[in-house]
């Protein structure tokens, strides 16, 4: 009780110091403070959005129950290239770490690079899979990546730490949290993993393909996308099946979420992508994207948001990037044609300041306002 006091009492003060300029108030300070307190501890991770620009995380570590404040930026059009990688192997997803520093890619060579973001230099190859490997995610503490087995290795000591077997088939759907992984694969089932003991709490059947998967900021769900055309929500607590919705025509490709946890994109077999409103759901979509030339039949395309939900970004079948900013009206489309063949994956840095793309020709692209 004393070490929940003393937290909830740093919490309060940190909204004071960071939110000075009005936007809160001691009662919805102390409100929020032992909320978070409150369900870290229940359930090891918590999270609640201060003014919607500022995450609140509050989670238990060997016993203790720890805050942090995670920052949503504004983003900025990513107009031209920074810099390109040219690579000996194809890459099947990329991520950037929570901070922006570090860019991680998990390749067809059974390797993951880790790269600093801002300068390009290799920083460090893991090793230790025995396949090519199709998602990678990054914790603060963690690089975890999937084929069949999930690989979790050590960012401080570059160890592999667990290989977690169970999927029959390749994992496209790749999701963590500090605590935890989820991996959704091809023989049509979702796992959750304990990351530190290395663990499957839960084997849930998706009853159709996993393509992709999203864990949200904010609240205890995750959304699974599928070949069967549809979305679906879990509980990351109970593992229980929330909703379920046809959002597009044909296959579901990715699907990912905004930093502050207002809006969902996903990207379809159709040519299509659609934003969604997250807290009201998947009936209707927010935005509607289309574009001359945009393509998406590649089974691997993935589409983005970038942190505060005012840009989308997606690969196509003609290598270019398209980038659609979410003004009102009608939204606004720029295409950086950097890719000469299929591009596939997309990321956003969490500053908002970089997007990467990769390609069926082997190059890396980062780009910049």
């Amino acid at each position: 009780m004393k070490e929940e006091l003393l937290l909830r009492d740093h919490i309060i003060s940190e909204l004071k110091n960071k939110l000075r300029s009005g936007s809160s108030d001691a009662t919805s300070d102390v409100e929020v403070a032992e909320e978070a307190v409150k369900e870290g501890g229940k359930s090891k991770e918590a999270r609640y959005s201060i003014t919607g620009r500022m995450l609140l995380q509050v989670h238990k570590r060997s016993s203790t129950l720890q805050a942090s404040f995670i920052n949503v930026y504004h983003a900025t059009n990513p107009k031209s290239k920074q810099y390109h990688i040219d690579l000996e192997t194809t890459v099947n997803d990329i991520k950037f770490s929570a901070d922006s520093q570090l860019l991680a890619i998990a390749c067809n060579n059974k390797t993951v690079k880790l790269y600093a973001a801002k300068s390009g230099g290799l920083e460090h190859i893991f090793f230790g899979a025995s396949e090519h490997l199709t998602s990678v995610d990054l914790t603060p503490t963690l690089v975890v990546s999937a084929s069949t087995s999930v690989h979790v290795w050590s960012i401080h000591d570059k160890k592999l730490l667990h290989t977690l077997n169970g999927h029959t088939k390749h994992v496209y759907g790749l999701g963590t949290t500090d605590v935890r992984a989820v991996s959704g694969s091809c023989d049509r089932t979702i796992k959750i993993w304990e990351l530190n003991q290395g663990e499957c709490l839960k084997t849930i059947d998706s009853t159709s393909i996993v393509n992709d998967l999203t864990i949200s900021n904010l609240s205890n769900m995750f959304f699974s996308v599928h070949h069967d055309s549809h979305i679906r929500t879990f509980d990351l607590r109970s593992f229980n099946k929330l909703e379920e919705h046809k959002v597009h025509n044909g296959q579901v490709l990715s699907v990912a979420i905004s930093a502050d946890d207002r809006h969902v994109v996903t990207c379809g077999q159709d040519s299509i992508c659609k934003v969604w409103d997250a807290r009201v759901g998947f009936g209707s979509p927010v935005y509607t994207l289309k574009a001359d030339g945009f393509k998406t039949n590649v089974s691997k395309t993935k589409a983005v948001l970038s942190p505060c939900g005012t840009f989308v970004a997606s690969g196509s079948n003609c290598g270019h990037v398209f980038v659609w900013h979410l003004v009102d009206g009608t939204p606004l489309v720029s295409e950086m044609k950097e890719h000469n063949i299929a591009s596939t994956c997309c990321a956003w840095s969490r500053d908002g300041k970089q997007v990467a793309s990769s390609s069926i020709d082997r190059r890396l692209c980062l780009y910049a306002e």
